[in-house]
């Protein structure tokens, strides 16, 4: 009889664009070839609604469709503060004024603790999978199962670093107390679980040095390699492109990076390069900026991501901000494109500089490196190849899994709770 875990999760992992959905829907299916599965998922609308015309219902049905093909049991629970802009605004300002942070208040809801109830009532669980730090008000609902707790980056430590960068003083103050908030959370509840789960070794440091755990494991961020993959469909000559949800601040400020600092520099060369913005999210500053340019394209929220990246030369990632590690990176090099990132922006990912990624740390750096780049063909060739390989190395989502797996196992097993 295999075991079986109850996943709950702050959204509802489906469809796989972007990267905590990406993250959250590949774990979950590689998980359903060891174990029986029935998943809980709080619903972000607005996530949602973005990919499917506006339309909920068609999203949630979708989604239902498809998540049951490997999980025993799908139930979806709206977060209450998601009904109106309101809610949302007062959510925010109030929690300011809480012990807890923001990002647990906004996953507090009686529905979905009820729903939980209801699950243990009806089966028995040897695993319960938590899928972000802002879930922990949960945890202590279970008595005997083992709890998993998965970090797609460390909150904490992506809230201050969000309120270093920040300039205006009102929005510096809440992050940072919001940071020192997630910080105790962590500090308070990382212990309780069974097995904390990383993107990295290094958010796994990063959270060391301030907590003790019972057990780690690092599941990096993968790539489905056989789905990112290249097909041989030809380039746009001189092209670029940057893809990322203009609704996620880190993005904004690198695509505003490029607009601003990259561009002006790049185009005062007479290379006649390209510029592609895909992502979706309406952002005014950079339309305007996009639209000064007669070579930048923004094409909004695309279906399928690969023939965009396929047909650029190069794939931009100047994101200096954030947490966790960046999927659109590992997309592109699974595709075998040539990155060329801010450190920050691969930090957590296992990359060698001029091997397999480039790295530029300023905008004078990334046209240095674009120019030289767009001028040495065999160059581009030899690192793209180098990325490709790298991802189906170390990347695949299916070896991610095998380790994955294994070491659910070993801690269910270990505790005295395999069936």
């Amino acid at each position: 009889m295999h075991m079986r875990i109850l996943w709950i999760n702050h959204l509802v992992p489906y469809p796989p664009k972007g990267g905590v959905l990406q993250r959250s829907y590949h774990l979950l299916k590689q998980a359903s070839t060891c174990f029986d599965i029935d998943l809980l998922c709080f619903v972000q609308a607005d996530l949602m609604e973005s990919q499917y015309s506006n339309d909920l219902e068609l999203a949630l049905d979708s989604a239902n469709s498809a998540l049951q093909d490997f999980c025993d049991r799908v139930e979806f629970v709206k977060i209450s503060s998601d009904n109106s802009v309101f809610k949302r605004l007062w959510l925010i300002a109030s929690s300011f004024f809480t012990a807890e942070p923001y990002f647990t208040n906004w996953l507090t809801s009686k529905n979905f603790e009820n729903s939980i109830r209801k699950l243990l009532t009806e089966r028995k669980y040897d695993a319960v999978y938590f899928g972000t730090i802002g879930l922990c008000k949960y945890r202590y609902l279970f008595d005997h199962e083992i709890t998993l707790l998965d970090h797609h980056n460390i909150e904490s430590h992506m809230m201050m670093r969000r309120s270093k960068k920040e300039s205006n003083i009102l929005k510096k103050i809440y992050f940072y107390q919001e940071g020192e908030k997630l910080r105790r959370t962590e500090i308070k509840h990382c212990s309780e679980f069974s097995l904390n789960l990383f993107c990295s070794t290094l958010d796994r440091d990063r959270l060391l040095e301030f907590t003790e755990v019972q057990d780690t494991l690092v599941t990096p961020n993968g790539v489905d390699t056989d789905f990112f993959k290249p097909v041989g469909a030809p380039t746009i000559p001189k092209s670029m492109i940057f893809a990322g949800g203009l609704t996620w601040y880190p993005n904004v400020d690198a695509v505003l990076f490029i607009l601003k600092k990259i561009w002006p520099l790049l185009t005062a060369t007479e290379l006649d390069c390209k510029l592609t913005i895909c992502g979706r999210g309406i952002n005014s500053e950079i339309e305007k900026i996009a639209s000064t340019f007669d070579n930048v394209e923004m094409t909004g929220f695309v279906n399928d991501i690969r023939p965009f990246i396929e047909s650029a030369n190069l794939y931009l990632c100047p994101i200096t901000d954030g947490g966790g590690t960046k999927l659109k990176i590992l997309d592109a090099m699974s595709m075998g494109k040539v990155v060329i990132s801010d450190p920050i922006a691969a930090e957590g990912i296992d990359v060698t500089n001029n091997l397999n990624i480039i790295f530029a740390r300023n905008e004078e750096e990334f046209v240095e490196k674009i120019i030289w780049l767009l001028k040495n063909r065999e160059v581009c060739q030899k690192i793209g190849d180098s990325a490709r390989q790298l991802m189906r190395d170390v990347y695949d989502y299916q070896k991610i899994g095998i380790a994955f797996n294994k070491k659910i196992s070993e801690v269910v097993s270990d505790n005295g709770y395999h069936q």
